[in-house]
């Protein structure tokens, strides 16, 4: 009996890269310009993209086409990006070589095409370059970088050296709303105690006091949100309670509120088993003890896109004899704005090391991870940072006292907008200025 001769198959990927290129070819085609593939595609191009001017002429002006297609490229996505892993030795290809070459993905799922030009995008963020690695990681821009027949005019700018990433822009026909990080305060005290104190600062209180209760010295005396309770030995001390008396919230001069406020970030902070990176600093971040276990490494909530997931609260990366450590870490912070208070939330990655790092290497390195975040990354950090302070109730009650049942301050999870007549070509450029 005869072996049974092996049947060719068709490579998995077939199928997503021909779609691919299809999906280039048909909106090429829209634009009245020429692809011309290239068959094999051993210099890793794809083809080559004709421009027509509007009267149907060629010019010479012509475009390298790479496509990649299939969700084995993708290193990470959500809803902001789609970012695409390619090797490295294709990319030094491509900007060597004497035309512009233009990086395409197409999402099968969504059938939706992206585009970047990789020498402008490199000019634009050199950093991605800069790992070492053997391949490198474009990021997808899911509004801005769609591919359309829009897209047309901005081909010309690639060929003709003028296409920048970047750069903003004025149209006075439109405007952009821009996402915050400020948070609405919904449920401001209406009361502040105020008792006469043998104090002349806040600083001559035992920080178990002062991250346990919210308050402020000023002027020979104390000022809390919550009543003074007897059972403070402190208060006994300190102060005549019998010379308690209230004032309204709005009574307080605004820079005492805001200072006291502020107090309650501490004592919120605190209750939620982070510490301040330096004294006054409103600096926060999760600390190395929470490493002991997986599950006290780790928080769980909703995303973005409404499933559950978790984030890892502090990163341990050896790096020879020295352990690097990333933890996640926000500003918080009260402010006041056209006569409103919010919660503003600035989260970022705080680094620190096992073993002694000279100061300025480790400045560099922490001011070199807050330029490598992006928009999108930020978003979800500030995100993450929303659900862990609300507990994800979408309100994040701050407290003013640790004893169960001091009131707190109410403050909606939702960010509040600004709309700018200023509209960004892209803005993912913001982290690095």
């Amino acid at each position: 009996m005869a072996p049974e001769i092996p049947r060719a198959r068709r490579p998995a990927t077939a199928r997503a890269e021909e779609d691919g290129v299809n999906a280039v070819r048909t909106i090429i085609n829209r634009m009245n310009c020429q692809f011309v593939t290239t068959v094999p595609d051993n210099a890793a191009i794809d083809g080559h993209l004709q421009l027509v001017n509007r009267s149907g002429e060629f010019e010479g002006y012509l475009l390298g086409v790479q496509v990649k297609a299939g969700r084995s490229y993708i290193a990470s996505e959500n809803d902001v990006e789609l970012r695409v892993r390619v090797q490295r030795r294709h990319v030094d290809l491509w900007t060597s070589m004497q035309v512009p070459v233009l990086l395409f993905y197409y999402d099968g799922r969504t059938q939706r095409t992206y585009w970047l030009a990789v020498r402008n995008y490199l000019e634009a963020y050199p950093q991605v370059m800069g790992t070492g690695a053997e391949s490198v990681v474009f990021a997808f821009h899911k509004n801005d970088d769609l591919f359309s027949e829009d897209s047309y005019d901005q081909l010309y700018l690639v060929v003709r050296g003028e296409f920048k990433y970047g750069r903003p822009y004025l149209s006075s026909a439109r405007a952009e709303v821009l996402y915050s990080n400020w948070l609405r305060v919904t449920g401001l005290l209406d009361t502040v105690y105020k008792i006469p104190a043998r104090l002349a600062t806040k600083q001559e209180l035992p920080p178990e006091i002062t991250d346990s209760l919210a308050l402020i010295v000023k002027e020979g005396s104390l000022f809390l949100f919550s009543q003074p309770r007897e059972e403070l030995e402190f208060m006994q001390d300190i102060s005549d309670l019998r010379a308690l008396r209230s004032i309204t919230t709005n009574g307080l001069p605004s820079a005492y509120l805001a200072e006291l406020l502020n107090a309650t970030v501490r004592v919120l902070a605190k209750s939620r088993g982070l510490v301040e990176l330096r004294r006054n600093s409103l600096r926060f971040a999760f600390p190395r003890e929470v490493l002991q276990t997986p599950a006290t490494n780790t928080h769980r909530f909703e995303s973005l896109g409404g499933k559950r997931t978790r984030r890892v609260l502090v990163y341990e990366i050896r790096k020879g004899r020295n352990t690097e450590y990333r933890h996640h870490a926000c500003v918080i912070n009260f402010i006041r704005e056209g006569g409103n208070w919010y919660l503003e939330l600035d989260p970022y990655m705080h680094i620190s090391f096992s073993r002694y790092v000279p100061a300025e290497e480790l400045r560099a390195r922490r001011i070199s991870e807050r330029q490598n975040t992006y928009n999108s990354q930020y978003l979800y950090m500030l995100h993450f940072w929303k659900q862990y302070l609300s507990g994800s109730t979408g309100i994040i009650e701050v407290i003013t006292d640790r004893w169960p049942g001091a009131p707190a301050i109410s403050v909606s999870t939702q960010n509040d907008y600004v709309s700018s007549d200023f509209s960004l070509l892209d803005d993912r450029l913001v982290a690095d200025e």
